[in-house]
């Protein structure tokens, strides 16, 4: 372990080193009740299907029962996430908000921390569903002002 990355409402990341000098992110994922790992085995399950160039690989994952926890091994993006450049470039005024964007050393986006992931059997079925992290909803899907039309992945 080399270093805390962060925390969110839902754990800790932090960058690891691996025995070939490999740097990945491992996000522990701390859990108050049952409910709450399941549906963090739940998100693993879905980030294992996930092979997307702009979206954080998913490497491994493991276990800690005793102490209710989960680690998800990701890919490290060496160029930070967008919250740490938007800081930098706070006196340009160039950005805003804090997103879950991140950086690869070649400048690159790639798409990372989904929150609550949600395996869905048909593309309308998302038009009824709420995706996102628990502590943020975007105002169209709060105010249910969307359907499958709208967000269409390709």
């Amino acid at each position: 372990m080399k270093e805390e990355l962060g925390r969110g409402a839902s754990g800790i990341a932090f960058l690891v080193k691996d025995t070939d000098g490999d740097l990945y992110v491992i996000k522990q994922m701390n859990s108050r009740d049952g409910e709450e790992l399941d549906t963090v085995r739940k998100e693993v399950e879905i980030l294992k299907t996930l092979n997307f160039g702009y979206i954080v690989t998913y490497v491994n994952s493991f276990e800690d029962k005793e102490a209710g926890r989960i680690y998800i091994v990701m890919e490290y993006c060496e160029g930070g996430d967008l919250a740490k450049i938007m800081e930098t470039q706070k006196e340009e005024r160039s950005f805003e908000e804090k997103q879950n964007v991140f950086l690869t050393e070649d400048g690159y986006i790639n798409l990372g921390d989904f929150g609550c992931s949600t395996a869905l059997k048909r593309a309308d079925d998302y038009a009824n569903s709420v995706v996102g992290a628990r502590l943020y909803v975007s105002p169209e899907v709060y105010q249910r002002k969307y359907n499958s039309k709208r967000y269409a992945f390709g």
